[in-house]
């Protein structure tokens, strides 16, 4: 259902404000456009979100309430501060020393076989497309903060504005209650499984991922970018991969003829 639509059927001031929170939507930058990506390729965006801001609102089962939209709200918030520490940790200079010198001593010993093996081996490869992939998830995350703080800050106003008291005393209740309870913890999601890095590695080859043509050669794949076959899942006495089929079932990422994935239907 189209965003419009659900915001005309929403009856209550904190189901429209609900409605207007899937910052998913927002996602768009010179190399990752959700409307534009794959279902699946959304899908599994969507999963790893998720995971990282439980507080988006991807998936409603219970109906909204005030205080179910201050918590949302509150934990939204509570994770783009973690991240950005996060993120500041991650480029403090004694880290960024410790990677420009990694990176001069590949290139010193760039003539070394193995050295040059693994520059242009698939694990380097990913780990160059996390990074491109991490700065478009930064320039895409800088317009759905904007986008989250103008809703928010009218929810605030709203809710404040409330003839209806308790719902008022809901709504700043369940803020407390999301700014208390982060979604990230220790650099990692607090929802994090052990199918994230599967996902992850998804999303960022998903350009490499759409050139295979089954599910053998997507473990192959997935292999030789760095994941183990205890995370993959090994392959059962008939040879298949359950582990990686039902995965892959979930977020709708098929194989079919000429050998391209496709979003389920």
């Amino acid at each position: 259902m189209a965003k419009k639509e659900k915001q005309n059927k929403a009856s209550t001031w904190y189901e429209r404000i609900f409605d207007s929170l899937d910052l998913v939507d927002s996602v768009k930058s010179d190399d990752f456009d959700v409307e534009k990506e794959p279902e699946w390729v959304v899908r599994t965006f969507r999963e790893l979100a998720q995971q990282l801001m439980p507080a988006l609102p991807f998936r409603s089962v219970n109906p909204i309430t005030p205080r179910g939209l201050g918590r949302y709200l509150g934990q939204q918030q509570a994770n783009m501060s973690a991240i950005k520490a996060t993120l500041e940790q991650v480029y403090a200079p004694e880290n960024i020393a410790r990677a420009n010198a990694w990176a001069e001593m590949l290139q010193k010993n760039e003539s070394d076989p193995a050295v040059r093996a693994f520059v242009e081996g698939p694990i380097m490869g990913s780990l160059t497309k996390a990074g491109e992939f991490l700065m478009t998830s930064l320039e895409s995350g800088g317009h759905a903060e904007d986008v989250f703080n103008k809703v928010a800050l009218r929810a605030l106003k709203v809710a404040w504005q409330q003839p209806d008291r308790t719902e008022t005393a809901a709504f700043f209740q369940g803020l407390a209650e999301g700014l208390s309870k982060p979604g990230i913890r220790e650099r990692a999601a607090v929802r994090a499984t052990s199918a994230t890095p599967i996902y992850q590695r998804l999303v960022i080859l998903r350009r490499e991922i759409e050139k295979l043509k089954s599910v053998p050669e997507l473990y192959s794949f997935l292999l030789s970018t760095g994941l183990s076959d205890s995370v993959l899942g090994r392959p059962d006495a008939n040879g298949r991969y359950k582990r990686l089929e039902k995965l892959c079932g979930r977020i709708g990422l098929s194989f079919a003829e000429p050998g391209r994935p496709k979003s389920a239907k």
